[in-house]
């Protein structure tokens, strides 16, 4: 065996959101059993990918060549049979047991089985991949730059072909949030903090009419919009992200370390306890959701990432405190490798 590959979301191609996955775990499969990881062929996405993430003819033709060979597939039931949910760690258990060595290609068709749990391991390796790309990179220049302690605010407002209603449901994906809550959440955090804020908006919608929709005023928001990859990087290096209920949104929050916000009324509830994945997952006996909860219960925690805001948003106050200290922390007169000062008084507070 000697090539790792993803077989693609869908034949005519994904987003970007989707399209991470079987790519991901190509480079958990290859890590694992010491194989070569072939990317996908980014030029036959008819998004066209590969003139952001790089990929000539010849790395397409690879990808076509590792398609046709015969391979050994790690199916969604096959991956969920090892019971571990980490793919690095699901293939090294599934090698000796099912894993046919002596086919030349190991393809990976579990598509977003496991979700991001499952290719935690492969976050640093998209995250070079993607955000470290030339694209990525110069998205990214202009922030390194400003040392203005305002919080800097990422907004993703999906559109497009998403399914648009008269509220939010529960627990279905791709659906339209409304403007309004958008504004809510900017309204509520200006109104909460003492510090002012800086909004990047990200949208395959009318840019014009949406940032008009939730600007404050005094704060024009800074449309992004030049690629898929741009907008990825400037959503995941935000301080805070309001996201859309989209892959997209989930792979920027992957991606970036920052807190982020998700609408409420998506959720799935039982008992008291929101998840992202829908009220079932809360009550499968062993599923990550289930563990999570019953951590959860025993260890309450005031401070986390994901946060559920309703069109009445209330910031908690942990995370105000969190986003002051992190537009704080770019102030240059303070940082003493770009020349700035402290005092000297070691009790200071």
């Amino acid at each position: 065996m000697r090539w790792s590959v993803g077989r693609q979301i869908s034949p005519r191609g994904a987003g970007l959101g989707n399209e991470i996955f079987p790519w991901a775990k190509a480079y958990l499969g290859a890590r694992a059993l010491n194989l070569v990881c072939v990317e996908p062929a980014w030029r036959l996405n008819p998004r066209r990918y590969d003139r952001y993430l790089g990929g000539n003819f010849g790395g397409s033709v690879r990808y076509l060549a590792a398609q046709a060979l015969p391979g050994f597939e790690i199916t969604s039931d096959l991956y969920h049979s090892a019971a571990i949910t980490d793919y690095f760690d699901a293939i090294q258990s599934l090698q000796a047991r099912y894993i046919d060595r002596r086919r030349p290609v190991l393809v990976h068709s579990s598509g977003m089985s496991g979700g991001y749990l499952a290719i935690r391991r492969a976050r640093s390796f998209l995250r070079n991949s993607i955000l470290g790309s030339n694209e990525g990179i110069q998205a990214l220049d202009g922030l390194d730059l400003t040392e203005n302690p305002a919080v800097r605010v990422a907004v993703h407002v999906r559109g497009g072909d998403f399914q648009q209603g008269d509220s939010v449901e529960q627990s279905v994906f791709n659906q339209v949030l409304p403007i309004e809550w958008y504004r809510k959440q900017l309204e509520t955090l200006t109104s909460s903090l003492d510090l002012p804020i800086e909004v990047f908006l990200a949208t395959d919608g009318n840019q014009a009419a949406i940032a008009d929709s939730i600007s404050l005023g005094r704060t024009e928001p800074h449309v992004i919009g030049t690629s898929s990859i741009s907008d990825l990087a400037i959503l995941a290096n935000c301080d805070v992200l309001i996201s859309s209920v989209s892959s997209f949104s989930m792979l920027a929050a992957f991606l970036s370390d920052a807190p982020y916000i998700w609408h409420r009324d998506q959720l799935g509830e039982s008992g008291g306890w929101l998840s992202i994945w829908g009220h079932e997952a809360l009550n499968e006996g062993g599923g990550p959701t289930q563990n999570s909860l019953r951590r959860s219960i025993h260890n309450p925690s005031s401070f986390h990432r994901g946060h559920a805001h309703s069109m009445k948003p209330v910031w908690s106050s942990a995370l105000l405190e969190y986003l002051r200290h992190r537009a704080m922390l770019r102030v240059m007169t303070t940082d003493l490798i770009h020349y700035g000062v402290v005092a000297s008084d070691e009790t200071q507070s």
